[in-house]
């Protein structure tokens, strides 16, 4: 993944390419080409791209029929997403009925006074969250009814029903605490490191894929969860944004496997000397201008402090764990070129990190007060940065974890065809 651009504190992302399954291929592309068409020219990087609203069909009208950001579209009709827009944009400007398909809608009252900016701010949010929400839902319907028949599929009443289903799933759901003992790793994007950890998994530790612990996420923000109780990726509302709220993205491993009701500290000891052996494996020697060797990331153009370098273990600095790790690290080849440093969780306030990407510096936490918090859905068993894993790994393996409980809903905006 690209790293997020930044201007004026603010995040923004746009949509990035992975190598999927031809049939998902064109979809992608055609979604990416109209964000970045329209990413090129507006000025506002929480306002709904226009150029979605093709996909989005019916269910973006539907849920901004509750939106608090303005009028009730009623697109109840078989027409085809622009018509009911610009129909839906003709009622307002003419204030009259356009024989029925869409109700008469009453003008909201002019202000008499000058608008909040940060209602403002809150309004576009709210907006963004249930657009995202909304696109879940189209996409779903296009993936299980394909492109011919995705606008029967996606119709407003099953918008609502998504939409009303993911708001009452709490990210605690699927962030709790499993019953074995884990930790969490984070140095760059995701998605390859969590096919690096289930290598060691499967090999190393001989696991089967129902037994698989690595599960993709967010962690070491000093704010927590959002005060809705998520945390998200970028396209969900800014309260929930993950690097927002100082998260770092990581992947939780558990060291002991799913069913067991005991396990050995040597066992233990045995799992985390093979996760943190693929932990310092997956930086890269680079040498600078003056000969000094550093500790470069595997994606090094995913820059910032959410894909900044973390491990968090139970009790940090001061548990058992930590100086297996520090073991580890000095056996790996870039031993003098990395430093283990104790965290205290990054707050992320007015575009400002308080502890930022470095390169060669490792923030350890303590995961029991800066805990871990699922990815979505969609990040779960993903292909890498330029790279193409196998269907096994991105179908069975997905599939098998999430059977056994590995990961579940969160709440946040889901791509179902990913």
């Amino acid at each position: 993944m690209a790293a997020p651009e930044r201007e004026k504190g603010e995040l923004k992302r746009g949509f990035d390419a992975p190598r999927r399954d031809s049939e998902e291929v064109g979809l992608w592309q055609n979604l990416q080409k109209k964000y970045q068409k329209h990413e090129s020219s507006r000025s506002d990087p929480r306002a709904v791209p226009p150029s979605f609203l093709p996909l989005i069909n019916r269910p973006m009208l539907s849920a901004r029929a509750s939106s608090p950001l303005g009028t009730s579209h009623v697109a109840a009709t078989k027409r085809g997403p622009w018509k009911a827009v610009n129909a839906a944009r003709a009622a307002k400007r003419s204030n009259a009925d356009s024989s029925g398909a869409i109700e008469k809608q009453t003008p909201p009252t002019a202000p008499t006074k000058k608008t909040n900016p940060a209602q403002q701010l809150d309004r576009r949010s709210a907006l963004l969250a249930a657009g995202g929400l909304a696109l879940s839902g189209a996409l779903s319907a296009i993936a299980a009814a394909g492109p011919a028949r995705a606008a029967a599929a996606a119709a407003p009443s099953g918008a609502s029903a998504i939409i009303a289903a993911a708001s009452a799933v709490s990210a605690s759901s699927s962030a709790a605490s499993p019953s074995y003992p884990t930790v969490y790793f984070g140095n760059g994007c995701f998605w390859g490191r969590q096919h690096d950890f289930v290598e060691a998994e499967t090999k190393e530790l001989g696991r089967k894929p129902e037994q698989l612990t690595s599960v993709t996420g967010y962690a070491g923000g000093a704010r927590g969860a959002a005060p809705d109780g998520r945390v998200c990726y970028y396209y969900a509302n800014d309260a929930s944004v993950y690097e927002r709220r100082g998260h770092a993205e990581v992947v939780r491993v558990g060291l002991a496997p799913p069913g067991t009701s005991t396990s050995t500290p040597e066992e233990q000891e045995k799992a985390m000397r093979a996760f943190a052996r693929v932990y310092f494996s997956q930086f890269v020697p680079r040498k600078g201008r003056d000969g000094k060797v550093f500790a470069l990331r595997q994606d090094p153009q995913d820059a910032g402090p959410g894909y900044r370098n973390v491990v968090g273990l139970p009790g940090g600095t001061k548990s058992p764990l930590f100086k297996i790790l520090e073991e580890e690290k000095e056996k790996s080849a870039l031993a003098s070129a990395i430093t283990l440093v104790e965290g205290r969780g990054n707050d992320f306030r007015d575009g400002k990190a308080s502890e930022d990407d470095e390169v060669g510096k490792v923030f350890v936490y303590d995961s029991a007060s800066l805990p871990f918090f699922a990815a979505e859905r969609w990040h779960q068993f993903h292909n890498g940065l330029g790279k193409s894993f196998d269907k096994t790994y991105r179908k069975s393996y997905k599939k098998a974890a999430e059977d056994a409980g590995a990961f579940g809903p969160t709440g946040c905006p889901e791509f179902p065809f990913l």
